[in-house]
């Protein structure tokens, strides 16, 4: 089958599990925290993730990002139409305005520069490569099988972080 004639499903989330979690405080070196994806493609499912230490859900939300994109990229996947169940504002808002920041130096309006700069500047670099994604929000820990599914591998990986 030709990679345009597929359909391909992507979920991706990112989590922290922050003791101090009151607006402004800082996140611990040992505040656990992991993403993953999960690709649908074919009746196949590819997963994958990580867990690691001190990081905030919103760079965890990133990184399952990035690591989908990235999975699709090595898999060949880039001229495929791909539909994004995402269930992090965060993640679809800073899409929508990726071209903005980018083109005023990844600062926001206010000339502040954008949080996890590093992050936005990868995922700008990865969605070049591909023909087509079109993106679809979902409600976290609700019906959507496939982002139910992430949100749980996410939090094995936390449970198993020594």
């Amino acid at each position: 089958m030709d990679n345009q004639d597929r359909e391909i499903g992507v979920y991706s989330d990112g989590g922290c599990r922050i003791h101090n979690n009151v607006k402004g405080n800082i996140v611990s070196s040992t505040d656990k925290c992991a993403y993953a994806y999960r690709i649908e493609i074919d009746n196949q499912v590819i997963h994958g993730g990580k867990a690691m230490y001190g990081k905030t859900n919103n760079q965890m939300e990133l990184l399952g990002f990035i690591a989908a994109l990235t999975r699709l990229v090595d898999e060949g996947l880039t001229d495929t139409e791909i539909t994004a169940y995402l269930d992090s504002e965060y993640v679809l808002k800073g899409v929508q305005r990726m071209s903005n920041w980018k083109a005023n130096g990844w600062r926001k309006a206010n000339k502040k520069e954008i949080a996890n700069k590093d992050e936005w500047i990868l995922i700008d670099i990865l969605l070049q490569k591909f023909s087509s994604i079109k993106y679809i929000w979902v409600k976290g820990h609700a019906d959507s099988s496939g982002n139910n599914a992430v949100d749980e591998l996410l939090n094995q990986m936390m449970d198993d972080l020594e």
